[in-house]
């Protein structure tokens, strides 16, 4: 696998087992790669409490370790889940051991403690993202998947379609809540753009006017604002025949459309991310 086309998870929950700081900090950078920020024990009996007071979907279990091992910690998981009602994490969490030493006797010792896998040290991107795929499936994801995305229909509905709901349905599925980083990113740009087209205009200053419509074309289409897109468009096809004049009323439409496009975009952050 390519780990710069890697799969996101922001919705998973992880918990790392490690006592070494090192190890920690890797694994850490490793899962914020993917989008997860993980909880951290320092060994298998924080593990076990953690686990209690909340619920994990990924649990990755270092197995050496000072207080108590990962072998232990995995079997105090497994019992405390099935006894205890107040036990957050349920049996079926996937717990992933994570070691340098991956002979027979360690993957059944592992196998026998009640883990589901195993993650050789050090550990690659690739095998990261494997592993994260495998066993990070939500029975439950599809079914919230679609909850989701009926929502989003719904609000393209009820906005109109100054937002592209196929774009911006895209956009979610990969980045997820992240997709606020991309709007905020355009809206920002988009109200300096306008600005400058403005002064372009104003100034009859041709090749800048017909740079800055091309920008704002191509990022409006980014993230799904298609009607913005067009006008720019048209406002640089003029540009492109000279007819600078016939230009300021499409300006007048274009920081009009803009001004309700900021709106939809607020209402979308506010309740999506």
């Amino acid at each position: 696998m390519n780990g710069s086309s890697h799969q996101l998870f922001p919705d998973v929950c992880v918990l790392v087992v490690e006592d070494n700081k090192v190890n920690q900090k890797v694994t850490i950078a490793m899962l914020k790669h993917f989008g997860i920020v993980p909880d951290v024990a320092a060994n298998g009996e924080e593990a076990v409490m953690m686990a209690a007071q909340k619920k994990y979907d990924l649990i990755l279990m270092d197995c050496l370790m000072p207080i108590m091992n990962g072998y232990d910690a995995t079997i105090h998981i497994r019992n405390g889940a099935s006894e205890s009602e107040a036990f957050n994490t349920d049996t079926t969490v996937p717990i992933l051991a994570m070691t340098a030493s991956a002979s027979a006797n360690d993957i059944r010792r592992c196998k026998e403690s009640g883990m589901n896998d195993v993650i050789t040290k050090p550990t690659e991107l690739d095998d990261m993202a494997e592993k994260l795929e495998q066993w990070c499936k939500d029975g439950n994801s599809e079914n919230k998947s679609d909850e989701i995305f009926q929502s989003l229909s719904d609000f393209f509905l009820q906005e109109g379609n100054l937002l592209d709901e196929k774009t911006i349905t895209e956009l979610y599925e990969v980045m997820g809540k992240d997709v606020k980083i991309a709007l905020d990113a355009f809206a920002q740009s988009a109200s300096q753009q306008l600005e400058h087209l403005s002064m372009a205009v104003k100034n009859d200053q041709a090749e800048e006017l017909k740079s800055i419509a091309h920008n704002l074309k191509g990022m409006s289409a980014n993230i799904g604002a298609l009607q913005m897109s067009k006008i720019c468009k048209t406002i640089l096809t003029l540009a492109d025949y000279g007819n600078t004049l016939e230009i300021e009323p499409y300006l007048k439409k274009l920081a009009e459309h803009y001004k309700k496009l900021q709106a939809v975009i607020k209402r979308f952050i506010k309740k999506y991310c």
